[in-house]
């Protein structure tokens, strides 16, 4: 059996390969009435490329105003804030379409938060099951 050249063997042709279309990190605004809670969060996320902080608020009125001056796709807003708490938040934002969707957290273990923001929630649940279909099915 004849050994082949390898300097003049041909390769079988590969597949080429399209590169994986790179996706936009997650914009993110933060809001908490605690500078450290902010610093903390503000690490966190940028430490992870899917991520991009774009601003953060010491309440939940400066949270409202990034809403109307910037684009983003998450808030991350404590429940308790000065001026406006993660319930106004809420109520400001529940009727508009393009409202970002919001993770609300709370420090407060009494049972009565969720069930205060409960009725708040239903309409954003709804938009969140609707972004998440979408987003499985772009996949």
């Amino acid at each position: 059996m004849a050994r082949s050249d390898p300097k003049t063997e041909t390769k079988a042709a590969q597949p080429l390969r399209r590169p994986e279309p790179e996706v936009a990190p997650i914009r993110v605004v933060l809001a908490d009435r605690h500078p450290v809670v902010i610093s903390g969060l503000a690490r966190i996320f940028s430490e992870d490329p899917r991520f991009h902080v774009v601003a953060v608020a010491a309440d939940g009125e400066r949270f409202v105003e990034a809403v109307d001056r910037m684009s983003f796709q998450v808030g991350i807003v404590g429940w308790l804030m000065p001026y406006l708490d993660g319930r106004g938040v809420l109520q400001a934002l529940r009727d508009r379409a393009e409202a970002p969707r919001i993770v609300i957290y709370a420090e407060d273990p009494s049972p009565d938060v969720a069930s205060r923001s409960e009725e708040h929630t239903s309409e954003l649940q709804s938009r969140l099951h609707l972004v998440c279909r979408l987003l499985l099915e772009k996949k």
